[in-house]
């Protein structure tokens, strides 16, 4: 029984380790093949502009300022 829920940990641990290695090689390619974090951002505050105004009217933004912690200022 034991030896079982050892290789489950052993697994979980090895699986959970690839897949953060594997967001963060994400993470450095998108931003290198996007030119860097501050052109990236701001290629994303310029789509701003696209969003239907339907969607804006209800809310959505695009950009940073789309994360609720970063556009709402009383807090969660």
């Amino acid at each position: 029984m034991f030896g079982g829920l050892k290789g489950v940990f052993y697994n979980d641990a090895f699986q959970g380790s690839i897949m953060f290695i594997g967001m963060i090689v994400l993470l450095v390619v998108t931003y290198s093949k996007l030119g860097g974090v501050t052109t990236a951002h701001q290629a994303l505050s310029d789509l701003t502009a696209l969003v239907p105004e339907g969607l804006a009217a209800q809310g959505h933004v695009a950009g940073p300022q789309c994360l609720p912690w970063a556009r709402n200022s009383g807090g969660w």
